[in-house]
């Protein structure tokens, strides 16, 4: 039976090798790529931070270091190279980066290590040419990673590369289908979503002009890993709000943005505003029966995933769930004329008392470890993502 590491270099093999073909690299540029990316899974796959008990083991930084060196100094000495293979090794380098930030090749935990030279190859080739066709092929080789890593940002690196290079000034209606296909997959297969906004970013690019075949599959999205938050935004989707496919989809979408990030205890008017005019083009039976489904999900707001076919329950919210499950309470409230807006006298949250908030929670985090209430894998889980909001906040 082949190992996560045999069956991984077997799949990108065959994915990256009809990349190849469609750039039409030159042959031995091609093998001097795939010795470097060889060198990096053959370390990866003897680099161990952790033993099998999930002890840390002796001297991992001092390794960690001559490592981070060896796999730099790979990637500097690559011999002068075509434009064409330059997107060739963006493409590979964002299909690697995603997968060390996940535990597919471990098992157990996630190797970080490996992924600063990728982010810094990243960088470097972020700003070649890439035009339409090209992108097409990238996204026809990431969308079949085995498994897409929050933290791995795939879709977040596409879409600013798409908008850096404004090709969707320049893409026809088909090429545009095609890439939004692309790019919708491969959300549906991210692990943990936090927010909506990657969704929404591919939304922002539908127009009344984009071919229906795109519409339905958006009508058809379905999450891989069954986050009790996107199950959520499937009822959304799935609902025919309108006969006209175009204003289906606008529906659906005003819908989920109106429910994304929503935090406090009261709406802002703002908020309301748009619920009224949303409210306004929805058929009552058609609305009652979107918030009773999503309502009868109450249980998720606790995270719920999907792996290897059992569901798994985290000791973390799902950020996903909590916003639109408080979104749908504040809609029956204004239903039922008991919704009261967040005045201007409503004490608004500081980046600075949020940052007091996390910190104290990371704090919490740490000591539930110490005292074994919780296991190194949502430790990890969790601590990654409350030092993720911080510097969030710290950008406000």
């Amino acid at each position: 039976m082949k190992n996560n590491y045999q069956l991984f270099k077997d799949w990108e093999t065959e994915k990256s090798h009809l990349l190849a073909e469609g750039l039409k690299i030159k042959a031995e540029e091609h093998i001097a790529i795939e010795k470097c990316f060889d060198f990096l899974l053959e370390s990866h796959k003897d680099f161990n931070t952790f033993d099998d008990q999930m002890n840390e083991l002796p001297h991992a930084d001092e390794k960690r270091d001559i490592l981070e060196a060896s796999l730099q100094d790979m990637f500097n000495h690559l011999p002068p190279l075509s434009q064409v293979t330059e997107v060739y090794i963006l493409a590979k380098t964002l299909f690697y980066y995603n997968i060390v930030q996940t535990n597919f090749l471990k098992g157990t935990y996630v190797e970080t290590i490996f992924a600063l030279p990728l982010a810094k190859m990243y960088a470097q080739k972020s700003s070649i040419p890439i035009d339409v066709t090209q992108i097409l092929l990238i996204t026809d080789y990431l969308r079949e990673s085995l498994r897409v890593g929050h933290n791995g940002k795939l879709l977040e690196d596409l879409l600013e590369l798409i908008k850096d290079k404004a090709l969707q000034k320049i893409w026809t209606r088909k090429q545009e289908a095609h890439l939004l296909q692309n790019l919708l997959y491969i959300h549906q297969k991210t692990d943990y979503c936090s927010n909506l906004k990657t969704l929404r970013e591919v939304c922002k690019y539908v127009q009344k002009e984009t071919a229906p075949s795109f519409l339905q599959t958006i009508s058809n999205y379905k999450h891989q890993c069954r986050q009790g938050g996107m199950q959520m935004v499937e009822i959304i989707l799935h609902t025919a709000f309108s006969k006209d496919i175009y204003l289906n989809f606008q529906l659906k979408n005003e819908f989920l943005i109106l429910l994304d990030g929503l935090t406090g205890k009261n709406p802002k008017p703002t908020w309301i505003k748009k619920w009224k005019n949303i409210q306004e083009r929805i058929d009552n039976k058609v609305l009652e029966n979107v918030i009773s489904q999503i309502e009868a999900l109450k249980h998720y707001k606790i995270l719920h995933l999907t792996e290897e076919g059992k569901e798994i329950t985290y000791a973390i919210s799902d950020d996903v769930a909590t916003s639109i499950l408080k979104g749908v309470q504040w809609i029956r409230e204004d239903l039922s004329g008991t919704l009261i807006a967040k005045t201007s006298k409503t004490k608004e949250e500081t980046p600075e008392m949020m940052q007091k908030k996390i910190k104290q929670k990371l704090e919490e985090l740490l000591l539930q470890k110490t005292q074994g209430n919780i296991d190194l894998k949502t430790y990890l889980l969790n601590k990654k993502e409350l030092e993720k909001m911080l510097v969030n906040v710290s950008l406000i």
